[in-house]
């Protein structure tokens, strides 16, 4: 998260620009807005799953094996690489998803060792109760309203 609210100035940051940075002092400026304006998506985007007891990351789980186009699963190391999120959070998300029905867990046909998680329709269901008010904040977020 970005916290700074009060973004400094072209003057106040040229002072520091000219020593420490490739950038004249607006790209700066205009670098630190966009760090801020990314950071009130964010926020909202959070409050918005919280206030329907989700989370981004079950959301991003969702979307990323929602969005295979080759088939209904990925692996969990799969979704490790997909995520930036630590592997002991990704673990115990999962099986939190597993556990209340969203995600289904299913052994590799070659491989046993390895475990397939594929969407319920619980899960498909969650994603399209979810985009609706997603893409309302993101549309926002771009200037653009779907009031």
């Amino acid at each position: 998260m970005f916290f700074l609210k009060d973004l400094p100035t072209p003057d106040m940051t040229s002072q520091y620009a000219r020593y420490y940075a490739p950038l004249e002092p607006e790209q700066i400026v205009d670098v630190l807005t966009e760090l801020r304006r990314a950071s009130l998506l964010i926020r909202d985007i959070e409050a918005y799953f919280r206030e329907r007891d989700f989370s981004l990351l079950r959301f991003l789980i969702l979307i990323i094996i929602d969005r295979q186009s080759d088939r209904d699963y990925l692996q969990f190391s799969e979704i490790v690489e997909k995520v930036d999120v630590s592997k002991p959070v990704v673990t115990r998300t999962i099986k939190c998803m597993v556990e209340t029905g969203l995600l289904s867990m299913h052994g590799d046909e070659a491989d046993k060792r390895i475990k397939n998680y594929s969407l319920t329709d619980a899960g498909k269901a969650c994603i399209q109760d979810l985009f609706p008010g997603y893409f309302k904040l993101l549309g926002a977020a771009a200037g653009k309203s779907n009031s």
